[in-house]
């Protein structure tokens, strides 16, 4: 009955508190089309802060829709800036992370050193080096690796202790 009455008041009036709570009940019940299909149908609404568009890039790529889950992602509040009052981390890195798996290392590169230098957190620079040192040409890795280098140097010996324990020990 909860689900009907959800589904019934999205249909209504598709306000975000609705959508997040109905999105949260089709994941409690293991039904991930049906949340991938509900945030789709409202993807322009979604927000960082509401957490639906990390969860809808997820869905995409649970889906193997990766290049679905990269236009979600790409917009400005993930790209351009981080947004008042939240963190865009995690949709940072994992839009990283689907950029070098389609074959987009240098527009990966181009981000990374752009966030790099907003965060200024190197865990968060190193999280985002082996993403891409895993998925990306050698260069893309290399260039990004100089920039990590560069704005982080305490963090050299372990950057490249890292990245050779991944198996990118050219980077």
């Amino acid at each position: 009955r909860q689900k009907d009455a959800l589904e019934r008041s999205v249909a209504l009036a598709p306000k975000l508190p609705r959508i997040a709570e109905l999105a949260a009940l089709y994941r409690t019940r293991g039904e991930p089309d049906a949340e991938r299909t509900l945030l789709a149908r409202f993807e322009s609404d979604l927000t960082v802060q509401s957490g639906l568009l990390l969860r809808l890039a997820q869905l995409y790529v649970s889906n193997k829709e990766p290049l679905r889950a990269v236009a979600a992602l790409s917009r400005a509040e993930v790209i351009q800036t981080i947004p008042k009052g939240a963190r865009n981390d995690e949709e940072r890195l994992l839009l990283g992370t689907l950029l070098a798996e389609t074959g987009q290392g240098a527009e990966a590169v181009r981000l990374g050193r752009v966030w790099i230098g907003q965060w200024r957190e190197p865990w968060l620079a190193v999280g985002l080096l082996l993403a891409v040192a895993a998925r990306a040409a050698d260069a893309n890795a290399d260039a990004l690796a100089d920039a990590v280098a560069e704005l982080h140097p305490a963090i050299r010996f372990y950057m490249a202790r890292q990245l050779a324990e991944q198996n990118a020990p050219a980077v």
